[in-house]
């Protein structure tokens, strides 16, 4: 048999049992305080959260006509670039006639006449004329070839025929007009 004597005085022995009993309040009132300073804390946050979340929403409310207005400026920029490279693009393909007609009347031999000039879309030219021979027609041939506004100029065709006892020699040429010559 064995027993364990406590020869401590009163004063000094500790009862296990209390001693457990305090533990376990001390552990119910940290939980509590821990319980307690948690949700300040918590409820402060979302507090603080919900400021900030006003402040955000009161600036967005400032913001919200300015970024129109820049979405406004934006698109209308984009639809004047738009605007700007058709109008770009129609002068590029605008042709200046004076220039041409200058341009081949400068080397257009005396003894030919042009009866007529057209010009397709597709920048395709046609002259027609009458000369005194095919010598000046083969000049003007040569002459339109050399020049950098047209790509590439041939005798469509030539036939003589009779103005009263003069005996003339009625061609046509077929060219085209270079891209971005004029």
């Amino acid at each position: 048999m064995n027993k364990n004597i406590n020869l401590l005085p009163l004063e000094l022995r500790q009862n296990s049992g209390q001693t457990q009993d305090n533990f376990i309040k001390g552990l119910s009132v940290l939980t509590i305080i821990v319980v307690i300073l948690g949700g300040l804390i918590f409820f402060t946050l979302i507090r603080f959260i919900e400021y900030r979340l006003d402040g955000i929403e009161k600036e967005l409310i400032v913001l919200k006509p300015k970024i129109e207005q820049a979405k406004f400026y934006q698109n209308e920029n984009e639809e004047m670039q738009a605007e700007i490279r058709d109008m770009e693009s129609i002068e590029e393909a605008k042709v200046h006639w004076s220039m041409v007609l200058g341009t081949i009347n400068e080397h257009l031999p005396q003894d030919i006449w042009i009866t007529h000039f057209s010009f397709n879309q597709d920048r395709t030219i046609k002259i027609m004329g009458i000369a005194a021979n095919l010598s000046p027609i083969g000049v003007l041939l040569y002459e339109l070839n050399r020049l950098t506004c047209f790509e590439s100029f041939s005798l469509e065709k030539a036939e003589e025929i009779k103005q009263g006892s003069l005996p003339l020699t009625e061609f046509s040429l077929k060219g085209m007009m270079a891209k971005g010559s004029v």
